[in-house]
């Protein structure tokens, strides 16, 4: 029977990465953006990661050879999707001029050593693939860090703003352990005495991926409630609200709806929907979720 702790840390794990991923999941479907596409597939790959994780911690193997081989492609397949699909997320997300040319070279980098990495572990050299699997998995995770944190400040994906700006502290934190538990499992075992199949620090990351999101989607739905008349008055003067679209701004922020509006205001509802046209147009936002997290941006100081 494995480690019950780490049975217990697999499933707290992926319990979380499944509210993550059923969020990024509604937000891919109501934006049908690349970000929120790529960010949902991300989200994917790592939830089947600590899922297949979790299930060959609890198979016996010997009983169970032929299910746990199949889990282990499973768990190598995502990891060679992970090294494409993370420097994806930050190319769609991040489309400066100077930053499209790095994006593109590094993800043409990232699936070549993933495509090349599987063959290895098809043609029965799987200790070779494993290592380069694992070497540019942690290279395209410090690349994302280290670009997520270069292009602070830039104009990009609004509803992304504070989401990668999360990930890529928490990621910054755990990057080390990632590493270390990789590079170095025996110093690293040593220091966390428990028996695993596959990796313990993924569970971890994906935790921190998670956590991450679901703590900037609260944070862009709650914080604006408590958002002073200042703060409102500076957010509509820099992206030139008028004062009756400042009006309409604070409504919908406190989560009314159109008729509420309507009725808060004593104003038909084609005008309802063209203040909000336009402030959705000056802001370019293209949904309240982006709208409240730009607002957020604006009206908190980064971390």
């Amino acid at each position: 029977m494995a480690n019950p702790g780490l049975i217990a840390y697999f499933l707290v794990s992926y319990s979380i990465g499944l509210a993550s991923l059923a969020v990024s999941l509604a937000s891919c479907l109501k934006r049908r953006s690349r970000v929120a596409r790529d960010f949902f597939l991300a989200t994917l790959v790592m939830a089947t990661i600590g899922a297949s994780s979790m299930v060959m911690n609890l198979l016996d193997a010997s009983s169970a050879s032929w299910l746990f081989s199949a889990l282990s492609m499973l768990n190598h397949t995502c990891a060679a999707a992970f090294i494409v699909v993370l420097p994806l997320l930050v190319h769609s997300a991040y489309r400066t001029p100077g930053a499209r040319a790095i994006n593109l070279a590094f993800l043409a980098v990232a699936a070549t050593v993933a495509a090349a990495s599987a063959a290895l572990f098809l043609a029965g050299r799987p200790d070779t693939g494993d290592r380069l699997l694992l070497g540019v998995k942690d290279l395209a995770i410090l690349y994302a860090i280290v670009r997520i944190h270069g292009y602070r400040g830039r104009r990009h994906d609004g509803e992304m703003e504070n989401v990668l700006h999360y990930i890529m502290i928490g990621s910054a934190v755990v990057f080390p352990v990632i590493v270390a538990s990789e590079m170095i499992p025996g110093v690293f075992h040593a220091v966390v005495p428990l028996e695993s199949r596959g990796s313990i620090s993924l569970p971890l990351a994906y935790c921190v991926w998670s956590v991450s999101y679901l703590a900037s989607w609260f944070r862009g739905y709650v914080s604006p409630l408590g958002a002073s008349e200042d703060a409102y008055r500076q957010f509509s003067a820099r992206h030139g609200l008028s004062p009756r679209e400042n009006e309409v701004l604070r409504l919908l922020l406190a989560g009314q709806s159109y008729k509420e509006i309507m009725a808060s205001l004593a104003i038909t509802m084609p005008t309802v929907k063209s203040h909000i046209a336009s402030i959705y147009r000056k802001t370019e936002c293209t949904n309240k979720m982006q709208l409240s997290l730009l607002f957020s941006s604006a009206s908190h100081p980064k971390v």
